[in-house]
């Protein structure tokens, strides 16, 4: 069975994206969270962002997007905050594993699912 990508999918996907510095809230570790897409979250400026980010509780980026059995799942890297000052080495950004996230419907709930691949788990790589 082959399944199509419907535009609103890539949207999906780009929407993971806009908004890499997305501000964290609560932990790092929010496995089995469920947040709606619709809701307007705010940069920790206050500032209303272009496309709405999936996910609010992790730091998310370069997303890839699949539909299986009627479900969309999204795989995007996951940073985590190490605290180091923004500069032009990208030396800000700790990425250590890669995550699942889960959605029913465009636009509906969004779960944030386990680790799919930490780093730890990839003998060749340091960090």
């Amino acid at each position: 069975m082959r399944f199509s990508l419907a535009p609103t999918l890539v949207i999906a996907a780009l929407a993971a994206t806009g908004t890499i510095a997305v501000a964290q809230i609560g932990g790092t570790n929010a496995s089995s969270k469920t947040t709606s897409a619709g809701k307007e979250p705010r940069s920790p400026d206050g500032k209303r962002y272009l496309s709405q980010p999936l996910v609010t509780s992790i730091y998310t980026a370069d997303p890839s997007a699949h539909v299986f059995g009627g479900k969309i799942y999204v795989y995007p890297s996951h940073d985590i905050d190490v605290k180091i000052a923004d500069d032009d080495l990208g030396n800000q950004y700790a990425m250590r594993d890669y995550r699942v996230l889960s959605m029913d419907r465009i636009g509906g709930p969004v779960k944030v699912n386990g680790v799919a691949l930490d780093v730890k788990d990839v003998p060749w790589a340091s960090q």
